[in-house]
């Protein structure tokens, strides 16, 4: 059996000492860990406070770190502009505050049947379009204004948290250090073979080759896609761990 529940984690570590030695961490599990509102919050919780208990080393590659950063900038916009249109209320041009008015009430719609709320990228397209027509001075237009005075940093911030809470190690792959991490090297071809055989996505594909030539046993995901590749693949002595 390939996949392992999360409640099942630390009988699986310790009948399996050899597993102890690190783990690959996908981007939905770091995402459900670091906001409350999603929901998987509580067994991505629960499978941080294991792996660190157990001292195995945490790593995550390039890709999560990217996928992880575009998924919190979407809530993390979503709470910039919110902060925006407290702060300026009706000193906004009337349709920056209508718009951000109705966002307002999408975002505390969600917030009481205690959902995550995340602006999509097609809405924060039009925010941008909507905002460049107007220029609180002469310097900057109101989106300009928006990002230096609400947004800067906050991105960056989120995952500097999540490094830090849950011990994340960057998974650095050049070649003179690959071979702590890797028992083959990674070939485009490879990834490129999963995707045909399981019909899954190039990023998870990504993941799943990372995991086999990797030296760790184990991942930790929530992605469909992923697990169902492990399952079809059957990769020997590798597991995924999911909430």
């Amino acid at each position: 059996m390939s996949v392992i529940r999360s409640k099942d984690l630390l009988t699986f570590l310790n009948s399996n000492p050899s597993m102890k030695k690190g783990c690959l961490v996908d981007t939905n599990i770091l995402f459900a860990a670091n906001y409350s509102f999603d929901r998987f919050h509580e067994p991505a919780i629960e499978i941080f406070d294991t792996l660190i208990k157990e001292r195995v080393p945490r790593f995550v590659n390039v890709n999560v770190r990217s996928e992880f950063i575009n998924l919190t900038r979407k809530v993390v916009i979503a709470h910039a502009l919110m902060d925006a249109f407290h702060a300026e209320g009706k000193r906004l041009p009337y349709d920056v505050y209508n718009k951000l008015k109705s966002i307002r009430k999408r975002s505390l719609d969600k917030e009481n049947i205690d959902s995550l709320f995340r602006i999509q990228d097609s809405e924060i397209e039009s925010v941008r379009n909507l905002f460049i027509n107007y220029y609180p001075d002469q310097h900057q237009d109101l989106w300009d204004w928006f990002c230096e005075d609400h947004l800067v940093g906050k991105i960056a911030s989120e995952w500097n948290w999540v490094e830090e809470d849950f011990g994340i190690n960057f998974l650095n792959l050049r070649y003179a250090e690959s071979y702590y991490h890797l028992i083959d090297e990674l070939r485009w071809s490879d990834a490129v073979s999963i995707v045909e055989r399981t019909a899954i996505g190039s990023s998870d594909a990504m993941i799943v080759n990372l995991l086999i030539q990797s030296k760790y046993g184990f991942v930790v995901s929530n992605d469909a896609d992923i697990v169902f590749a492990i399952e079809r693949l059957k990769p020997d002595g590798k597991f995924i761990i999911v909430p």
